[in-house]
């Protein structure tokens, strides 16, 4: 018992570290710590601890770094919006409340998931290449204006081209520098080149009166564990972007509950179909044998480091805006510097020219003024290929 409380200690640890660093998905921590010869039921707490700290933790810098400048105002996530306006840390008090009733209310659905998940997922399996396609076509078509359906059809055909030609490539741990590219890159050099100043923060009290979009985000997660390649809280956003968007706090609470729960769920999935939805549970996987068992703990591993990210955020809450005023160039850099190291490492030279070409498709949408959820494309073709 003691020492698995230490393995998720040193996973919210370092979950923490990569949520507050801009730039560093859970999954190259996990990349790294698979490298290791550590016990593998150790590893698998630390893995799933770091999920479950990296998933709160990571929705500050995605909320305060990155900042636009006032001309692209309008094309700005919601929460960046608050930012903007000053409202950064009742943001970050939205969020917080949203993850954690997000992950209770998935916990008391979980044996009902248990049961329905099997049979909901042969229900529509024969579907699924369908779906794919029509989840597709209707992301694209969310642009409206011609120019940027031409644009986003572009952008979803080259990062599955992409995909394809890495996945299939011989490059350890593929989705590494493609989604490093995609996202991590391109987002640190298009905020080093808009050099954003980030507006004093107010700070008042809050009352949660979001349910509705609280209760969707959550029945949107069990459907994201359903489908491949559609899992994302930004790709399952766009479906309901018509009504959030209006109300960027409706929005966040909608994106937050998803992002929680469609990992309570994927253990579900794991235990039930043999399939990991999410990259820490692959990894996992690799490590265990999944089984209620050995998922259950896991699963509460999960839930103690979201709950010890709660109470860690709630405590550097007032510093926050403090530590947000800094200029982060020099931070940027840096990042850009240590994820090439780390990606000629893990992957070698393929790694590298796979992400300098996820880079340039990964800034494809900031220029063109598309949403980014087009370059999802480098999952969803791939997949819709291998059913085919």
């Amino acid at each position: 018992m003691i020492e698995e409380l230490f393995s998720i200690f040193i996973g919210f640890l370092l979950g923490a570290f990569s949520g507050f660093i801009p730039g560093i998905h859970s999954n190259t921590i996990s990349a790294i710590l698979m490298e290791t010869n550590l016990d593998p039921t150790f590893l698998s707490f630390v893995i799933i601890a770091g999920l479950g700290s990296h998933t709160l933790i990571s929705f500050v810098p995605a909320i305060f770094f990155g900042i636009p400048e006032d001309s692209t105002y309008i094309s700005v996530l919601p929460g960046q919006r608050l930012v903007l306006e000053g409202k950064g840390l009742i943001t970050i008090k939205l969020v917080i409340i949203s993850c954690l009733l997000s992950v209770l209310i998935s916990l008391i659905l979980f044996p009902l998931v248990l049961y329905i998940f099997p049979i909901s997922y042969n229900f529509i399996s024969p579907y699924v290449v369908f779906i794919l396609i029509f989840a597709s076509v209707f992301m694209i078509l969310s642009e409206k204006e011609i120019k940027k359906i031409i644009f986003a059809s572009i952008i979803f055909i080259l990062a599955g081209t992409l995909g394809y030609l890495t996945i299939n490539a011989p490059i350890k741990e593929p989705l590494f520098p493609i989604f490093t590219g995609l996202f991590a890159f391109s987002t640190l050099i298009a905020t080093l080149w808009a050099k954003p100043k980030i507006p004093k923060q107010v700070d008042k009290k809050i009352i949660f009166n979001f349910w509705d979009p609280l209760i969707a985000g959550i029945i949107l997660g069990f459907v994201a564990d359903l489908f491949p390649g559609i899992a994302t809280p930004a790709q399952l956003a766009v479906f309901a972007s018509p009504l959030l968007l209006k109300c960027p706090k409706k929005y966040l609470v909608f994106t937050s509950s998803i992002a929680v729960s469609h990992i309570v769920f994927a253990f579900a999935s794991l235990e039930t179909i043999g399939k990991a939805r999410v990259g820490a549970l692959s990894y996992v996987s690799q490590l265990i044998t999944p089984s209620l068992n050995s998922l259950l703990p896991l699963l509460f591993a999960f839930t103690l480091s979201l709950c010890l990210s709660a109470i860690l955020l709630l405590i550097v809450y007032k510093k926050l805006k403090k530590l947000f005023e800094i200029n982060t160039q020099h931070l940027y850099i840096a990042l850009l510097i240590y994820l090439s190291i780390l990606v000629f490492i893990i992957s070698g030279p393929l790694g590298i020219a796979t992400l300098v070409a996820g880079t340039a498709i990964g800034s494809l949408p900031l220029f063109l003024g598309t949403k980014r959820v087009h370059v999802m494309g480098v999952i969803i073709i791939p997949t819709i290929l291998l059913l085919i």
